[in-house]
């Protein structure tokens, strides 16, 4: 037994390290009906969880089957929690002090989680025995980390550079840096905010700051290109599963549609009015979700026409909400996980 563990968790020694199981009457208090009775018609709430985490909820995840939850608390824990009636599954220790990030691996067993700038580590848990399986030490704090499709490798970002890991081997395969002189080097806000991966693994995508989207290849480590647009500051983008382009949500809230391929701004048009904190494709590509947690509003356009196909106001509750809070959609873009106060997370559907 590991003193220290509080009275709803507890610990087994295997190899040095903890498995940690939780009991099976922990769960999170269920809020739909205060949430549905804040927004009425303007936006359908699916669920509204109120997770035990001290202080707040950091980060969260959502696994691709979207019947799990990741979250990570100020409080140092992370816990993994049953979307389907709230019961908590397993809470892992390992950070010194909260994660920042968090993602699951693509078959839900594994995941990543990441500390910020004051505690600078990378942790690889196995999920389903609740083990920390390594740790890695960075120079920077972690600002966004994702596997590859596959699984086998990861990309995370840092506040001046981003690297490519070999998740077997627990080593770092090649680093990414930003050239941009002395505005490369002095890390947040002009560092590199978010990671990821093209639909095959080919290729890397970074974005540094809100200037610019980065585009490495995979194989070889190296920067094949990037984007810039005076129009467009970078707030959140998103790869195509089915074609060679990325979705960038702006933060004066544009959205263009690039090319990486061929080199070229294919679409551009305003979706929202405050900064798009989220993007997502859905429906094969046809359709485009964003949210701006500034505006409360979500929308699901067309992306052949840009028109608007559906919107969800989520303004009632924007006291609850806080503007550089978590937004993430599930991963076929018909729902919204939104991180209120008091750490609950509200799941919206979108269509």
């Amino acid at each position: 037994i590991m003193l220290g563990c509080i009275s709803v968790f507890f610990c087994l020694f295997l190899s040095s390290q903890c498995i940690v199981f939780a009991e099976e009457n922990v769960y999170a208090d269920n809020l739909i009906s205060v949430y549905s009775e804040k927004l009425g018609d303007k936006a359908k709430v699916l669920a509204a969880w109120r997770f035990h985490h001290e202080g707040g909820i950091a980060s969260l995840a959502v696994s691709s089957d979207q019947k799990r939850l990741l979250t990570g608390g100020f409080d140092g824990a992370i816990k993994l929690w049953d979307l389907r009636n709230g019961k908590l599954l397993r809470a892992l220790h390992g950070h010194k002090t909260w994660a920042a990030v968090l993602t699951f691996s693509p078959d839900g067993r594994f995941a990543l989680s990441g500390a910020d700038y004051q505690k600078n580590d990378l942790i690889l848990w196995d999920l389903d025995r609740g083990l920390e399986v390594w740790s890695i030490n960075v120079d920077s704090g972690v600002n966004d980390i994702e596997f590859s499709p596959d699984g086998q490798f990861a990309l995370f970002a840092a506040y001046q550079e981003f690297q490519y890991v070999d998740l077997e081997r627990a080593t770092i395969v090649w680093t990414g840096s930003v050239d941009e002189g002395w505005w490369g080097r002095i890390g947040y806000p002009f560092g590199i905010h978010h990671v990821a991966f093209s639909a095959d693994g080919s290729y890397a995508f970074a974005q540094w700051a809100a200037r610019k989207m980065l585009v490495w290849d995979v194989k070889t480590g190296k920067k094949i290109t990037s984007f810039q647009d005076e129009a467009v500051s970078v707030g959140a983008f998103v790869p195509s599963q089915e074609e060679p382009v990325l979705a960038i949500g702006g933060v004066e809230g544009s959205v263009v549609v690039w090319n990486y391929l061929l080199k070229e701004k294919i679409k551009l048009w305003k979706a929202h009015q405050g900064e798009i904190k989220s993007i997502r494709f859905a429906e094969g590509g046809e359709r485009l979700v964003t949210v701006s947690l500034e505006e409360g509003i979500a929308k699901v356009g067309d992306v052949a026409t840009q028109q608007q196909i559906n919107k969800i106001d989520f303004s009632a509750i924007k006291d609850k909400v806080r503007d550089y809070g978590n937004a993430e959609f599930s991963l076929d873009g018909r729902h919204l996980f939104l991180e209120a106060d008091d750490a609950v997370i509200v799941v919206l559907e979108l269509f």
